[in-house]
């Protein structure tokens, strides 16, 4: 049988000062974990390697605002979701700084089923963001975030939640944008993420804190019933918030010319102008717009296919 002894008053203020020694490690580590430094905004940019006019657009301005406000916006192209880990790791050592606002410049394809934005020759969705080199080079850049941070993934339909119906050889498939934002936040320091479940447009003053980023293409084959969800939720947003690990509708996001991300006080569709034309566009969907092709073209994950 085992008795309690009472410790000696030396042992018990040994006994205090070893624990207090042990939060204020503790503390320390906490405090060297999170990141510190010049608040920067960051434009992540896939290279462009073929004419596309969107990108081109998106990049163009970006590089005129970067002229102005060089010290405090910077713009990150790259080849592959490892090149802007590595990139982003050591412009943040160089200008000792930490991420404020993320703009993941990207394109979103309604053909793969599946909300995604891609960083180069790799597409990040709710599956393929476990893939080791995806999972670290997220982890890589997250370190210079933390939940004070806004990561915008700025691709088409990055946030819907809609269901796909089957089609020929493809199955019922669930968008799975809101697990898609949970996974980033995650292996970005629980950082807040946005994204749309409807098109992310690129039209002039994109970085005026305007509805630029706001509307639906004019292409034909968008104008198709499959759309429907997508026309449905035109200017709208999510936010994912790590802190209560929930889901909320937003209005329309913006973003300024230092690459501040912003949400505007009034839904792109408040606008009787734009209202009137979602309306017209809406009224005059049109079957087999949406060629099939375009699911077959986009069956696989775009890191798979090349």
């Amino acid at each position: 049988m085992f008795t309690c002894q009472k410790p000696s008053s030396n042992r018990l203020i040994f006994l205090i000062l070893g624990l207090l020694l042990s939060y204020s490690t503790k503390a320390q580590d906490r405090a060297a974990a999170a990141p510190s430094g010049k608040p920067l905004n960051i434009i992540i940019a896939s290279r462009i390697r073929s004419f596309d006019f969107a990108s081109i657009s998106f990049q163009a301005q970006a590089g005129i605002q970067k002229i102005f406000h060089r010290r405090r916006l910077y713009l990150v192209y790259v080849d592959s979701i490892e090149e802007a880990g590595s990139r982003i790791q050591k412009l943040m050592e160089r200008k000792k700084g930490r991420i404020k606002n993320l703009w993941f410049d990207s394109h979103g394809h309604f053909g793969r089923r599946v909300s995604l934005f891609e960083v180069g020759k790799d597409e990040v969705n709710y599956r393929t963001i476990q893939e080791e080199h995806i999972r670290k080079s997220l982890q890589q850049i997250g370190k210079y975030c933390d939940s004070n941070t806004i990561i915008s993934l700025g691709s088409c339909y990055s946030g819907a939640t809609f269901t796909q119906p089957a089609l020929d050889s493809f199955p019922q498939q669930r968008m799975n944008g809101d697990s898609l934002m949970k996974s980033v936040s995650e292996m970005m320091s629980n950082a807040t993420v946005y994204a749309s479940p409807s098109w992310v447009m690129t039209k002039v003053f994109v970085f005026g804190n305007s509805y630029a980023l706001a509307g639906g293409p004019s292409a034909k084959k968008f104008h198709d019933p499959l759309l429907i969800p997508a026309w449905e939720t035109v200017g709208q947003w999510t936010v994912y918030r790590a802190s209560t690990q929930s889901w909320s509708p937003i209005s329309t996001v913006a973003m300024d010319g230092k690459g501040n991300i912003l949400v505007k006080p009034k839904h792109f569709l408040d606008n009787p102008s734009h209202a009137q034309r979602h309306q017209r566009v809406i009224s005059n969907l049109t079957p087999g717009n949406y060629s099939p092709n375009w699911f077959v073209q986009y069956r696989l994950p775009k890191h798979y296919s090349q």
